[in-house]
């Protein structure tokens, strides 16, 4: 009888609608689908969320020696402080950061959450610990490797999107009326929020 492999997932928030949320979710159930029990950790997390909070983690990490998947996508400090304790395989999950300039004199507390963000990233980078990167772009492969991880560190991975939900959700039909008024159709995907370039 062979024993589960066991994973951690951690990130800092699981909710729903959320991209790196749904990247965790649908990366456990690849995983659990090839043989693995995971387990999903954040510091916060949505009503009904399928995450462990991290005194759980900490429990988790302790007894056992999982391969830990850790999101990395803005600052999180608790997060970093629970990485250190991992004594199984480390993989990052690089999310990128978004550069702080385009929040700049919109909202300062995000910028500094950013800038923090960037250099947990960097600091990620340097860490022998991490077996694998696993950036979700060609795009952010180039920049882990501009900050110094070997190329063999790194494999890309594109995102998880659920795509049966994409696929079974229905059009607005009065936002669908509105726009046809307009002299040309835009799709934007994903949340509104400055860098994400709705002007």
């Amino acid at each position: 009888m062979t024993t589960q492999r066991g994973a951690a997932i951690l990130l800092p928030s699981l909710s729903e609608g959320d991209a790196t949320g749904t990247d965790a979710l649908r990366m456990r159930a690849a995983l659990e689908g090839a043989g693995w029990r995971v387990r999903i950790f954040a510091t916060d997390r949505s009503p009904g969320a399928e995450a462990e909070d991290l005194d759980a983690a900490r429990r988790f990490l302790r007894r056992e020696k999982p391969l830990v998947i850790y999101h990395q996508g803005t600052r999180w400090d608790a997060g970093l402080a629970l990485l250190g304790r991992a004594r199984g395989p480390v993989l990052v999950r690089d999310h990128n950061v978004t550069p702080a300039e385009f929040f700049r004199n919109i909202n300062e507390d995000f910028v500094r959450t950013l800038e923090v963000g960037a250099q947990a990233r960097r600091t990620l980078a340097g860490n022998k610990a991490v077996a694998r990167f696993l950036p979700c772009s060609e795009f952010s492969a180039t920049e882990l490797r501009d900050m110094g991880v070997a190329n063999e560190r790194i494999r890309v991975c594109a995102p998880f999107p659920d795509l049966d939900a994409i696929v079974a959700a229905g059009p607005d039909a009065g936002a669908l009326r509105s726009w046809t008024r307009d002299p040309a159709d835009l799709l934007f995907v994903g949340r509104i929020a400055p860098n994400k370039g709705h002007r």
